[in-house]
């Protein structure tokens, strides 16, 4: 952590001594984040899915109630 002074205050944030930059040093937050992403976008892919698969069973009803709106018809 030669190059790095740490941020008054924060426990995970230090200024890059070089550039000025500062820099979050906190892995485990970082992992939780990362982690809490991944589980948005499985649960937005998996909405995502269940909207298709119900699109396509109305469409499927629908295509059931003309067959038999047809057939009621024909007698």
């Amino acid at each position: 952590m030669e190059g790095y002074m740490r941020v008054e205050g924060h426990n995970h944030l230090y200024r890059d001594k070089k550039t000025g930059a500062i820099v979050n040093m906190d892995s485990t937050g970082y992992k939780q984040y990362k982690r809490q992403k991944l589980k948005r976008q499985i649960d937005k892919n998996d909405i995502a899915s269940m909207k298709s698969q119900l699109d396509e069973s109305r469409k499927q009803i629908e295509e059931l109630k003309e067959l038999i709106q047809e057939m009621i018809n024909r007698k």
